[in-house]
């Protein structure tokens, strides 16, 4: 029974987990998709087209969006209005 009640709890936090992850796909102006991110939380991924990782974002608490290079270095800061 234990076993059970494990199992149910983690099954439970796993769909969560998918629940809350949002993509979206960009396209280009003849409506071709160029790529697409993927949004979990605070922090987005993004790919191109052949899903290559291309970048990452992560927002904090105070409205500040850091912006990341596939390699991991900051590349620019943006502050919401």
């Amino acid at each position: 029974m234990k076993k059970l009640i494990v199992l149910t709890i983690f099954l439970f936090l796993t769909v969560l987990a998918v629940a809350q992850t949002k993509t979206t796909t960009y396209k280009n102006k003849s409506g071709n998709p160029v790529g697409y991110s993927k949004q979990t939380g605070n922090k987005t991924v993004y790919y191109d087209k052949s899903h290559n990782k291309t970048g990452t974002s992560k927002e904090s608490k105070n409205g500040t969006t850091t912006f990341y290079n596939k390699q991991g270095n900051k590349t620019s800061t943006k502050k919401a209005k």
